[in-house]
């Protein structure tokens, strides 16, 4: 269980789904735009004339003094856009998906790679708290009015420019609702209700009909699409809450759902050639059946056994087996490690605890060799102090992977120093997956790796100081909120 002691012709996407992904549009408050755009191809949305202006030059009009960039469904990302938009600030939205140019860019621009960024007069302001800081102490409009440069950094810029070059004209891709599945699949799938207990894998309401399916990493990508834009879609728009019961009801959760029974024939032995493709793969199939379970028949039950039944129940039918997400976590993304809500972990003996393949298990053969403690800055449980869903695709693994854990360290690792005795908190996450980051001195090395924030990094460098060593700071592990991130 994540989290639980205490989310050819028969491609049913269209082929630039798979591309490099970048949308850029302009948005002023009081006018949203009137339809959704797909985010996987390069759009230009200018303002219509009826969206108000702060400046009478048709140049500035084109040209938004403040830029956001963006990925879909996270969370932070809504926040710095709706505190804009609430304060009446017009904004350029850089909305990125897997666009390396874009995001390589922007971290030799800035030095970081996590989302929001915000932008104003060819500088970065910060993040989401950033903005809020500036509306409320008066700073952002005062920079802004005093802004004489594009928002957006000139070498972040040409990049921007040079994909609108490329792929000019384009005004957005048919919407997931209006995608199809291949004729054999949409004739097997017609009428037959979706799964609506835990008694059975998600994605057996139906047998897959076509043979050979197509290779795990091709299904688990345009999975990954369709999922992500469902969560992205149905995102409140402070980003802190998801309609899940209004996702259900989308005719894109129902095509989704009867995509993924193709997971049933996939040949997961082609994934052990690379590691990157079995990690993405996982974690994405990881993140889907959250949502999915989520969406079509409930959050966990409140307190930590309905969450451990939960967690064991909820299950995919893949490549012949059947794998619930305890056995994704553990079994596969963490080695076949034992979980740590396990009884002999939680008396802390977990080197005596079963392993979660036993050694007659045949899905074995499909763990990872060894743990990449980042993953738990990846998986998403539905709860709010999870990390906000992502996609992984192989070839950006490693910055995936990077972005979440600077994203996650920047917001839940804080040191307090005091006269007397100095503190480091962290997220319970630590203390549960401890044995995953290693020792102490490894644990704080990583943080000093992954933690975004100079001055923090900084400071955690003299806690380790005035200790005389890392094995000798005081941590404390912060509370964790279970509270599902559903509307009500």
């Amino acid at each position: 269980m994540h989290r639980a002691v205490a989310l050819t012709p028969r491609s049913f996407l269209p082929t630039n789904t798979l591309s490099r992904s970048l949308v850029i549009r302009l948005t002023r408050p009081r006018f949203p735009l009137s339809r959704r755009v797909s985010p996987p191809l390069l759009t230009f949305l200018a303002p219509t004339t009826a969206m108000a202006t702060t400046s009478s030059s048709s140049s500035q009009q084109q040209q938004p003094s403040v830029a956001v960039v963006t990925t879909q469904g996270c969370p932070y990302c809504r926040q710095a856009k709706a505190d804009l938009s609430a304060a009446g600030i017009p904004y350029a939205e850089i909305l990125i998906t897997d666009q390396l140019d874009v995001l390589n860019e922007i971290k030799k621009a800035t030095g970081q790679s996590t989302v929001p960024q915000i932008f104003v007069d060819g500088g970065l302001i910060g993040g989401a708290s950033d903005v809020k800081t500036g509306l409320e102490n008066g700073s952002l409009k005062q920079l802004i009015q005093a802004s004489t440069r594009p928002a957006l950094p000139t070498a972040i810029q040409n990049v921007v420019s040079a994909l609108g070059s490329k792929e000019k004209g384009a005004e957005g891709s048919a919407s997931t609702a209006e995608l199809v599945l291949p004729s054999a699949a949409a004739k097997a799938s017609a009428g037959i209700p979706i799964v609506s207990s835990l008694s059975r894998p998600l994605n057996s309401h139906y047998q897959w009909p076509i043979s050979p399916a197509r290779s795990a990493i091709t299904v688990s990508a345009q999975l990954r699409q369709i999922i992500l834009n469902l969560y992205d879609t149905h995102m409140t728009p402070d980003g802190k809450k998801v309609n899940y019961k209004a996702m259900s009801r989308d005719p894109a959760f129902r095509l989704y759902v009867d995509a993924a029974a193709e997971l049933q024939k996939v040949d997961l032995a082609s994934l052990s050639t690379r590691r990157e493709e079995a990690m993405a793969f996982w974690i994405n199939v990881y993140n889907a059946m959250v949502v999915h379970a989520t969406a079509a028949i409930g959050p966990a039950d409140g307190g930590t056994f309905g969450r451990l039944r939960w967690y064991d129940s909820v299950s995919y039918s893949i490549g012949g087996f059947k794998f619930n997400l305890n056995d994704v976590e553990h079994g596969i993304l963490r080695a076949n490690a034992p979980s740590p809500a396990n009884i002999l972990s939680l008396l802390g003996a977990s080197k005596w605890a079963p392993k979660t393949f036993g050694a007659n298990d045949q899905r074995k053969q499909f763990s990872l060799t060894t743990v990449d403690p980042r993953i738990h800055f990846a998986l998403n449980c539905g709860a709010t102090s999870c990390p906000p869903i992502r996609v992984y695709t192989p070839e950006r693994l490693e910055a995936g992977l990077a972005a979440a854990a600077a994203a996650f360290c920047g917001s839940d690792v804080v040191v307090e120093q005091h006269s007397m005795r100095s503190i480091v908190k962290l997220s319970s996450i630590f203390k549960w997956y401890g044995k995953d980051f290693g020792t102490k001195t490894q644990l704080f090395q990583f943080l000093g790796e992954n933690v975004p924030d100079e001055e923090v990094k900084n400071k955690l460098k003299e806690v380790i100081k005035a200790a005389g060593g890392a094995e000798n700071v005081a941590v404390e592990f912060l509370p964790y909120d279970w509270t599902v991130n559903a509307v009500e």
